[in-house]
């Protein structure tokens, strides 16, 4: 009788804007990574998203290094969001970028197999693991959730092409240090393809709460929605100048003389204004 092959532990290192407490897909993907016994090391700003300040028991001095069997969370001292102001994300994104080489610098001196860069914005995330790519010769794949320079001009409602153009070449390296360039959406392959040519482009789309694929019925209760007894339309995810909330608002204001409510589940930079 053959001997079955144990699988090889991977040692990986994923980079990502957001980690718990911050909710994002990414959480279910390092766990389902850590339950398969890979090591994993995450590589993460101090969480302050979405209010745009520091997490309560988070911050310069707090749990910036955690270790949980296979799991090492390493969090980079960024400049908190604040308001999320266009001068605010700025200094976010550059301060992640400042203080997070010398983090990647000192990771390379560690044994990894695989950089995986979870991109949401700043595309400018992958930096650091483009240094452990090129230090350690290893391979790096990237999750594309956020097209750039395209996000610039539209998350910040540029009339020019200015900045979105002094960005590109930064975004063409970045793609360029991909081994492996994974999609949310079929329709970012286009873009990417318009930017770097010959690469792997991989549609991985995100996934559903394990509520929605439970066969067993389930009744979501929620005591001040059930108090409207008109049409309700429920608008549930982030609120952000991406997500165009004032259309969302401009377009019940249409219908505004109808029994119709909008509802609206979330939080983000948008929030107030809207």
């Amino acid at each position: 009788m053959k001997k079955q092959k144990t699988k090889k532990t991977k040692n990986i290192l994923l980079i990502s804007p957001l980690y718990n407490p911050e909710k994002s897909r990414i959480n279910d993907l390092i766990n389902y990574l850590v339950k398969k016994n890979n090591k994993v090391t995450v590589l993460c700003p101090i969480p302050n998203f979405p209010k745009g300040k520091y997490y309560k028991n988070y911050g310069i001095f707090k749990k910036r290094y955690e270790k949980n069997g296979n799991l090492t969370i390493r969090r980079v001292l960024v400049y908190p969001r604040k308001n999320g102001s266009k001068i605010n994300l700025f200094l976010n994104y550059l301060s992640f970028i400042v203080f997070s080489i010398i983090p990647a610098i000192v990771l390379s001196f560690q044994k990894f197999d695989l950089v995986f860069v979870n991109q949401l914005s700043p595309i400018t995330i992958a930096i650091p693991g483009i240094i452990v790519k090129k230090i350690k010769r290893i391979p790096m794949i990237m999750w594309v959730q956020d097209l750039w320079p395209e996000s610039i001009k539209e998350g910040g409602n540029l009339k020019s092409n200015f900045l979105p153009n002094l960005f590109l070449p930064i975004v063409k390296m970045i793609y360029k240090n991909c081994n492996q360039i994974l999609v949310t959406s079929p329709g970012f392959t286009k873009s990417i393809n318009q930017k770097i040519k010959n690469k792997e482009i991989t549609y991985v789309p995100q996934w559903g709460e394990v509520i929605f694929t439970k066969k067993n019925s389930y009744d979501f209760i929620y005591e001040p929605m059930e108090k409207i007894k008109d049409f309700k339309i429920l608008f549930a995810g982030a609120i952000g100048v991406a997500q165009d909330i004032d259309c969302v608002i401009n377009a019940i204001n249409e219908i505004k003389d109808y029994k119709i409510h909008l509802v609206i589940l979330g939080d983000g930079r948008a929030k107030k204004i809207s």
